[in-house]
Formats: structure tokens, C-alpha cells, sequence
């Protein structure tokens, strides 16, 4: 063990040193390279009022190009540094913020613009990014042809009058003084759907309240929101009630059910993992915005904990294994199928369960889709704003049906809401596991050949696809992937990372680590607080960071795919984190891990866990909404970004606090009383409830 563990250190500081020696570079010639974004002020534009100029206050942002002149020492010097696209943005890609007013002034000086400045080919090459543009800001195909010359000639001045060098330009879109959004249907019946969410929830609210009147003096509390009422028709009448719902999420009563019980850490790992993934995406989109010292971000990708980050993008490993563990316990413990059960009954289940799980989710996927196609929008602005967000607004409008379908997680490029892959990736996996359930359950003499077939496939998919379509065995974002809200040059990401057919190994492990629970879990006190079961827990730390430097070691070589080396390390690599957190998992099962065991199992985590789900979905909104506004380009570092993130997550908490509130648990109430696959429970309710309402009452 000894060995095992100096073996990891050695990795680690060797990774650390190549890291910090490679990321250096020189600061001076950097300094003299033209800054990402120039931007004019936004609001002096938008409110100024000319009128010498034809021309309304119009602020447009504007992608640029720089032309090649390799006579420059100072394009030999851009050209070179914006090579290494891995690690550093490309300082010949730039973004504007030009007000019209300005370039209309300038050309009123008499100012003589040569074509030898501009350079005889104003055609961008990244037809790609244009195309994309051109798609996303349909409506400013006017402003392109009234300015586009215009806001070339007046950018070019500049530029050339300041570096001597030439630009290739084409308006992203502009902002007139005065003009805003005009609403369609669409965004009228949003509104429509929010005020009839707000008064059913008045409405049943009031309900609720005048049946807490009629009760006995003594049952006059709020101890009256916390029980099921015994008729179902009352039920649904109170399924909307503020009252009950937000008791039912700020309910901390542990229940009686022995896996509830040893489960209950599940709460606090749901609420890490968000936090984790909030975490890399706000890493990600304020990489995005309009920043004053991209260095901050170039030379973080050479630091060494950068490798934790980098690597660490399988921790969304742990998802797949807890939804897999969940599906198999919930699904064995109904006892949905048996070896007795008919064929038409397995099928019935299998919908059964599916619709239920399917039900779940949509009403609160339609509402992101339905917010981000027409409220976003509107909630902020400022000259990068509609970068930020547009693209949200278009796609959901056009492309919404991939995410119903749950079928978003194979066409990324163009998507709406970009972080919901997961949730299509984790529903085709519930689809297939909850099939091999029920034909385990119903010929167990196929379990041992099923889960053979499914061993094979976790340990060599995902190198097949790595080897024969030549791609990197990890997943490493780069400045340049979000930069311009257009998620490209990831092939990894899209072909390795977000199918389900990747993700398999997550989901079986977990099927398998909830077999070892159920088997072992009436003998945790053989192994609850023994100190050699303990330590062993302890070691998935170590092995954990060891596996993420050894995947920033192999990534740190340029290895020319397709190599069977990599697609072998691409396999192990993503199914040893899926077991590692099946091994913390079936761990804190045994009540094993200590501190970490008894920070996941606190109270107040129960809560932010019923609201994790809601905060999966709206955090990057947030995120937007947090970034989207700057005016002229921010100053980042450590501190900063600390504060955002926390202030992110704060924010996300207090929105999916309210969506759960008005909208999951409404609905989820209405299924619950509507669907068959709670009839057993609500029979069951209404056997107990006099029992429950004395309880709670005293």
C-alpha cells in the first residue's frame, strides 16, 4: 500500500512540474497581442441623440478576423501563441462593440480608408461560425447589408492606426435605441400558462386553508399541511396548495423504511454532484463573456490542480450509478415481476413504470424550454447579452421536441439547453436496464448471461468508438469550445461522453452494487467503525486523484490516434470512476466513511436534495443571468470567481426552491393520486392516515 501511495505522489508532482513549466510565456510580447473584446460604451450609445446623424443610437457587436500578414512580427507572434488552441484562446479572433454613431463621425472627418488597410478578401473563413450565427440572429440580416461596410471601415482604422494589421468583419447583431422584442403568441401563452399556475396555486391554497378550519381546534396547525388527507378527490384539489408543498419540501421526518434509512446519504451526494457540475459550468460560460485578462485563463490551464477539473468530467459517473442502484432497490422491493408474472403483465409494468418516470420529468423540462424560448431573453441586457442567450431563445423554439423526446444527448451542436443531455442519456438508460430487470426477474436462469453481455459492453464501447473514430480518451474543454455559444471542435464530448450506449458502465455497476446492498445490508455492524474497513473506505481518495493525474499524464503526450493504447485507457478510465463510486457508495451503505458518511446524511441536505433536480435544470439560466449583463470587459481571478460560484449556487437554490414549489411537486402530487403505479401506496395511505394525523398532531 505504501508503494501504491508513492506511486501516486510521484505522478502528482511530476504532472504538477510539467505543468507549471510549459504554461509559462512571455508576458511582454503578450501585452503588445490586441485585447479579445473592444467594446464602446452600450448605454451612451443606446441613449445618445444626434440628430446630424441619419442614424438611430445602434450598438452592434461585431466577429472579426485577423488578415495574415506574415511580414508582421506581431501576426508571426498571434499566429504562433493562438496555435496552441489546447490551452489558449485564438488572439486573431476578436469581438467589438461598435456604436454607429461613433463610425458615423468618423467618416464625417474626412477620414480616406484604404482597401489595402481592410484587406481585398473581407470574407470571413469561418464559414462555420458565420453560418451558425446567421441561424441564431435570423433578424439582422438587414443591419449586415445597411452596416456591414460601415462598421468595417471604422473597426479597420482603428486597428490598422493601433497594430498596422487588417480585419476580416461581419456583424453578429445590433441593438436599436428604443426597439425592443415584439411578442408573439408564443410568449403570450407563457404568460398565460404562469398566471394559471399563480391562481390554481391562490385557489388551492385557500382550499387547503378552509379544510384546516374545519379540523378540531386541536388539529388547528400546521401540522394539518404535513399529512395526506384521506379523500383523493380532496388531494388533487390541495396538490397546488403553497402550504402543503412547502412543508412537504421543508419535511425533515426520517422515514420508517429501512432502505430510506440506510439511504439517506444519497441526499447529500445529489447536492454535491450539482454543486460539482455547477461548478464546471461556471467555469465554462465565463469563459464565454467579455474578459480584460484571458491570460487568467490560459495559464490556468497549465496549473496542475487544472487536471482535477479536466479530468474529472466522469465524475458525472456517479449519476449513472446512483440511478441504476435506485431503479434496482425500488424495483425489487415493489416486486413489479415475478417468475409467475404473464408476459402482457411484464409489458404493462414496463409502461407502467416508464410513463410514471417520464411524467415526472417533462412538466418541468417544458417549462425550462418554454422560459428559455421567451422570458430569458428579455430578463437582462447589455452588448454581449443576446450572444449569451439568443441562441437559448432560437433553438427552443425550433428544437424543443429533442428534448421531449429525450433524444438531445446525439444532436448538441444546435440544442436547446445544452446541460439536459444528461437527462436524455440517463432516460435511454433507465429504458434499457428497466427492460433487463423484467426479463431477469422473469427467467433469472438469463441473469448470468445478461449481465455478461452487459460486462463486455462497459469495457468495450467506448474504446471501440474511441480507436475507430480516432478520438482523445478524455474529454478536455479548451478556451476556444464555448466561446462563441456554439459547442464545437468536441467530437470526444459529443461521441464518447453523451451517448447512452458510453454510459452503460455507470448504470450496471450501479445495478450490481444494489445487489451487494440488499445481500449485506443487515450486517453493516460488522463493519461500522473498524478501523481497518474504515482506512480502506479512506483509500478511494487517493486512488481518485491518482486516476485524475495519471489521465492529465496520458493527455499531456501527443499520441497519434487511432492508438489501442488509448482507446484501452478511454475504457478503464471512465469505468474505474464509475467503480470507485460504487465502492464510496456501498461504503456509506455499511455506514462506513466517518465524517464523510455523517456530512451526506445531515438534515438540512434532505432539502436542498428534493430541490436538485430543479437545479440541474435552471442553474446555467442563472449562470446567463449572472454573466450576461457586463458592459465592458471584467477583470477575473481566484477570488472572483469564487464569489460568483457561490453566489450562483445560492441563486439556483432560491429558483428551483420556487419551481418545485409551483410546479414539480403540484404535479408530481397530481400523478401520484392519477397513475396506477401508486395504487398500492394510496391504498395503503388511506388505511394509515388516521394513525399518521395523530402523530403529527401530538
Amino acid at each position: 500500500m505504501n508503494n501504491f501511495n508513492l506511486f501516486v505522489l510521484v505522478n502528482i508532482f511530476i504532472t504538477a512540474k510539467l505543468f507549471i513549466v510549459i504554461g509559462q510565456f512571455n508576458m511582454s510580447i503578450y501585452r503588445k497581442m490586441p485585447s479579445l473584446y473592444q467594446f464602446d460604451d452600450y448605454d451612451h450609445c443606446l441613449q445618445s441623440d444626434n440628430a446630424i446623424s441619419n442614424i438611430r443610437g445602434t450598438y452592434c457587436v461585431v466577429y472579426a478576423e485577423i488578415v495574415e500578414d506574415e511580414t508582421s512580427s506581431l501576426w508571426n507572434e498571434i499566429a504562433k501563441f493562438s496555435a496552441d488552441n489546447r490551452h489558449h484562446f485564438r488572439h486573431d479572433r476578436l469581438f467589438f462593440g461598435v456604436c454607429l454613431e461613433r463610425c458615423k463621425q468618423l467618416l464625417q472627418t474626412g477620414v480616406k480608408f484604404s482597401q489595402q488597410k481592410v484587406g481585398k478578401n473581407n470574407t470571413i473563413h469561418d464559414t462555420e461560425l458565420i453560418e451558425y450565427y446567421f441561424n441564431v440572429h435570423k433578424r439582422e440580416t438587414d443591419n449586415r447589408i445597411l452596416y456591414g461596410e460601415l462598421v468595417s471601415h471604422c473597426i479597420n482604422y482603428d486597428f490598422h492606426k493601433n497594430f498596422g494589421l487588417g480585419l476580416r468583419t461581419s456583424i453578429e447583431y445590433c441593438e436599436e435605441a428604443n426597439v425592443s422584442l415584439e411578442y408573439d403568441s408564443l410568449d403570450v401563452a407563457v404568460y398565460v400558462i404562469l398566471a394559471i399556475i399563480a391562481l390554481t396555486s391562490i385557489f388551492s391554497t385557500i382550499y387547503d386553508y378552509r379544510l384546516k378550519t374545519k379540523q378540531t381546534l386541536s388539529s388547528q396547525n400546521n401540522g394539518f399541511y404535513k399529512v395526506p388527507l384521506e379523500s383523493a378527490e380532496q388531494q388533487l384539489w390541495v396538490s397546488y396548495s403553497i402550504c402543503r408543498n412547502f412543508y412537504q419540501i421543508h419535511d425533515l421526518l426520517e422515514s420508517q423504511r429501512q432502505t430510506s434509512k440506510d439511504l439517506r446519504f444519497f441526499d447529500g451526494l445529489r447536492v454535491i454532484g450539482v454543486f460539482l457540475v455547477l461548478f464546471a459550468h461556471s467555469l465554462i460560460l465565463f469563459m464565454a463573456i467579455q474578459v480584460e485578462n484571458p491570460e487568467f485563463y490560459e495559464t490556468f490551464f497549465y496549473r496542475p490542480e487544472t487536471a482535477i477539473i479536466e479530468n474529472g468530467a466522469a465524475i458525472i459517473q456517479i449519476f449513472f450509478v446512483m440511478s441504476g442502484f435506485l431503479l434496482y432497490v425500488n424495483f425489487n422491493e415493489r416486486n413489479f415481476v415475478t417468475t409467475n408474472t404473464s408476459i402482457v403483465d411484464c409489458i404493462i409494468t414496463y409502461f407502467k413504470i416508464f410513463f410514471h418516470r417520464y411524467l415526472r420529468l417533462l412538466p418541468s423540462l417544458i417549462m425550462l424550454v418554454l422560459f428559455n424560448s421567451t422570458i430569458l431573453v428579455r430578463l437582462q441586457n447589455g452588448p454581449f447579452w443576446r450572444h449569451y442567450v439568443e441562441a437559448e431563445r432560437v433553438f427552443c423554439r425550433e428544437l424543443w421536441w429533442q428534448n421531449l423526446l429525450f433524444v438531445n444527448n446525439y444532436l448538441l451542436k444546435e440544442s436547446c439547453s445544452h446541460q439536459t443531455w444528461y437527462l436524455a442519456a440517463d432516460m435511454q438508460l433507465f429504458e434499457l436496464f428497466l427492460i433487463i430487470l423484467i426479463i431477469i426477474n422473469k427467467f433469472p436462469k438469463l441473469r448470468l448471461i445478461i449481465y455478461s453481455i452487459l460486462l463486455v459492453l462497459s469495457f468495450s464501447v467506448t474504446g471501440f468508438i474511441t480507436y475507430f473514430l480516432k478520438l482523445k480518451p478524455i474529454y478536455h474543454t479548451n478556451p476556444e469550445n464555448y466561446r462563441y455559444m456554439f459547442f464545437r471542435n468536441a467530437e470526444t464530448f459529443f461521441k464518447a461522453y453523451t451517448p447512452f450506449y458510453t454510459n452503460i458502465g455507470g448504470y450496471f455497476f450501479g445495478i450490481i452494487s444494489a445487489e451487494f446492498y440488499l445481500k449485506f445490508r443487515n450486517k453493516s455492524k460488522q463493519y461500522c467503525g473498524l478501523l481497518k474497513y474504515e482506512l480502506s473506505w479512506w483509500l478511494i481518495f487517493p486512488i481518485a486523484f491518482g486516476l485524475l493525474f495519471a489521465g492529465a499524464f496520458v493527455m499531456s503526450f501527443e499520441i497519434h490516434e487511432p492508438s489501442i493504447w488509448i482507446a484501452l485507457f478511454a475504457n478503464l478510465y471512465r469505468n474505474m470512476w464509475a467503480l470507485i463510486c460504487c465502492t464510496a457508495i456501498l461504503g456509506m451503505c455499511l455506514k462506513l466513511g466517518w465524517i464523510a458518511y455523517e456530512f451526506c446524511s445531515l438534515p438540512f441536505l434532505r432539502i436542498l436534495s428534493k430541490l436538485s433536480y430543479q437545479a440541474f435544470l435552471w442553474h446555467l439560466v442563472v449562470l446567463r443571468l449572472i454573466g450576461g449583463f457586463y458592459r465592458q470587459p471584467i477583470y477575473i481571478n481566484r477570488f472572483y470567481l469564487i464569489c460568483q460560484i457561490i453566489v450562483a449556487f445560492v441563486m439556483t437554490q432560491i429558483v428551483a426552491f420556487v419551481f418545485a414549489l409551483f410546479l414539480e411537486y403540484p404535479i408530481a402530487s397530481i400523478i401520484k393520486y392519477l397513475l396506477p403505479y401508486y395504487k398500492d401506496e394510496r391504498k395503503q395511505s388511506k388505511r394509515d392516515v388516521h394513525d399518521l394525523n395523530q402523530v403529527v398532531v401530538t
